[in-house]
């Protein structure tokens, strides 16, 4: 089961509570002769009134519920006047994940950028439950991490009890957002400002293509090698499509031609024969994955170029 609900008007405290209005209970786990595990326990949620592991885990593990995250992004949003975004469940629950959007900016050019907390959680165990500072382009929908980098890119967030502590820690959150946020900003506008020229457009691709998806040769000496370098040869078309269509807002800058692979990596390639199903993963990595890591680098490449 997996539930998306954008909305570029917002949405509602309620909405989010629909959508994450769940809880995960700790069940003990036993051997098939009966014999009680006492080193780990199963992370359970129901479903239409059945039950579904999302996860073993260690017996130090604490649950950190979908309404303490909200919780503690409502006091947030109140205090940065931010509104609730965009809300989602990957799986059965074994990854939640909402949004809460601050003001829009330029970077140029009536480019706009905007700035979002994004609440993450796992309840298998297989990550911190995390607030991350991210960027969403408005004219191709690029979601952005720490592109800065001057700071981890995710912040994790204790469990905490008592009142002043929670105070403690929405204050701690609110400072490395709003941080992060005007370091990202100032790379941002300062990509915009570095030109680019057809040899630095395609040096760039190429790069990075061969970075993330492995090196190609221009003279193919076989099958696969020809296979490899038409591959690369569409997605350099796709993505100096991208560059040229964009030009009128984002320049022919260092900022559009990182906004260029990002786009493509995000929304151009691996479409498959399920174009909904390759969209969705590839927004999971977006968020989550391998194409946040290579989003990332893009930016960090470009800053030397």
């Amino acid at each position: 089961m997996n539930i998306h609900v954008p909305s570029n008007a917002g949405l509602s405290k309620q909405k989010c509570d629909e959508v994450l209005g769940w809880e995960v209970h700790r069940e003990p786990l036993q051997l098939p002769d009966g014999t009680r595990v006492d080193s780990h326990f199963a992370n359970i949620r129901m479903v239409d009134g059945e039950p579904h592991v999302l996860g073993v885990v260690g017996k130090g593990y604490e649950v950190i519920q979908n309404s303490e995250m909200l919780e503690m992004a409502e006091s947030l949003r109140q205090k940065h006047r931010l509104r609730f975004s965009y809300v989602g469940i990957i799986g059965n629950g074994e990854r939640v994940f909402f949004q809460c959007a601050a003001e829009s900016y330029s970077v140029g050019g009536g480019d706009e950028v905007v700035p979002y907390m994004m609440f993450a959680n796992s309840h298998d165990g297989t990550m911190s439950c995390r607030m991350t500072p991210m960027t969403e382009r408005i004219a191709c929908s690029n979601q952005l991490a720490n592109i800065a980098r001057t700071k981890e890119n995710w912040v994790s967030i204790r469990h905490s009890g008592d009142v002043s502590t929670k105070l403690d820690e929405v204050g701690r959150l609110g400072k490395y957002f709003l941080t992060a946020s005007a370091e990202n900003r100032q790379l941002m506008i300062r990509l915009r400002n570095r030109a680019v020229n057809t040899r630095k457009l395609t040096e760039f691709f190429r790069t990075l293509y061969s970075q993330h998806y492995g090196v190609f040769s221009v003279n193919p000496k076989d099958e696969s090698e020809d296979r490899a370098k038409s591959r690369a040869a569409k997605g350099f078309e796709a993505y100096k499509n991208r560059f040229d269509a964009e030009v009128s807002i984002a320049g022919a800058s260092a900022w559009n031609m990182a906004n260029a692979y990002t786009g493509w990596l995000q929304h151009d390639r691996g479409r498959g024969r399920n174009p909904d199903r390759s969209a969705y993963r590839r927004l999971v990595s977006s968020l989550f994955g391998v194409l946040g890591h290579r989003s990332v680098e893009a930016f960090q490449l470009a800053q030397n170029f």
